[in-house]
């Protein structure tokens, strides 16, 4: 190897890891895994967990049903080669979803993106801000969830109407 790389904690003030997270996505590019243009012509993906065991959106058809209305498209990244996860992550615009490691893959955009991410307010996991402030993302947290119980491994449930109007204005933000 001509080089070695090694990130710093996204939370340590004294460091900053941002050139090693955007080096790595530049490598990404590199060799060629983003390939082209968009996939399934939707800038906009909804990360769905509801083939997970644990943090799911109950409600989720429903809460999708009306991001289908703004453009997105619901995609599974557990059910998607590497260069597939990188594809539809370099290209995407917008990236939505429940707190999750798909949110990792904003490494790979080529552009600036928004970021939002759907947790409770009642769990302090800033890592995907962290790592979307690194790479020049707009990251958003929504926060308007209900838990269904109250550990980390929780599922939620979520008014649709209410969080439509929530995506209209990240959307409209800059």
């Amino acid at each position: 190897a001509e080089r070695l790389w090694f990130a710093t904690p996204l939370g340590n003030p004294e460091f900053s890891s941002g050139e090693v997270v955007r080096k790595t996505g530049s490598l990404i590019h590199e060799a060629g895994l983003s390939g082209g243009r968009g996939v399934h012509g939707s800038d906009r993906i909804f990360v769905s967990r509801k083939k997970c065991s644990r943090r799911r959106l109950l409600n989720e058809d429903a809460v999708f049903g009306e991001l289908e209305r703004f453009g997105f498209r619901r995609i599974f990244f557990e059910e998607m080669s590497f260069r597939e996860q990188v594809r539809y992550a370099a290209h995407a615009k917008v990236i939505c979803g429940l707190h999750g490691a798909g949110f990792t893959n904003m490494i790979f955009s080529e552009s600036r993106q928004k970021i939002i991410e759907i947790m409770s307010p009642r769990k302090d996991q800033i890592h995907y801000k962290l790592l979307a402030s690194k790479l020049g993302h707009l990251h958003r947290q929504c926060d308007s969830v209900e838990e269904i119980e109250t550990s980390y491994e929780s599922d939620y449930r979520m008014e649709p109407n209410s969080f439509c109007k929530y995506i209209q204005q990240c959307l409209e933000a800059d």
